[in-house]
């Protein structure tokens, strides 16, 4: 895929992140997940993001599914605080993670947009 300048920047620095804390296969866990993240979130939002708390939001993330990578399928919703989460946001996360049923992602968004909830994209 190809990012413009400003996203190509935000991936460089956050892998070298995720190289200085992490194992080589770790760093390059966390750098596809990022890559995933980006394609699905408006540049208005990842811009909008402090670079520690995107940084948390995927690590947060990776922890999550790595630790329950048994399920078929994780749901988490909560309010990041920086104490318990390593990140902050202003905004109510839902996270999902599931094999290969990309209807479920889908029939949550329409969900979430029948009762007017705003997604990043």
């Amino acid at each position: 895929m190809h990012y413009n300048e400003r996203t190509q920047a935000l991936i460089e620095k956050l892998t070298s992140m995720f190289k200085d804390k992490f194992s080589v296969q770790n760093a390059k866990d966390l750098e596809s997940l990022l890559k995933a993240y980006i394609r699905v979130i408006s540049e208005k939002e990842l811009y909008s993001r402090e670079l520690l708390d995107l940084y948390g939001s995927i690590v947060s993330f990776w922890k999550y599914i790595y630790k329950n990578s048994d399920n078929d399928l994780l749901v988490r919703v909560y309010n990041p605080v920086y104490e318990q989460n390593g990140w902050v946001s202003h905004h109510t996360v839902i996270e999902m993670s599931c094999y290969d049923s990309p209807f479920i992602v889908d029939s949550l968004m329409m969900l979430m947009s029948s009762i007017g909830i705003v997604t990043g994209k």
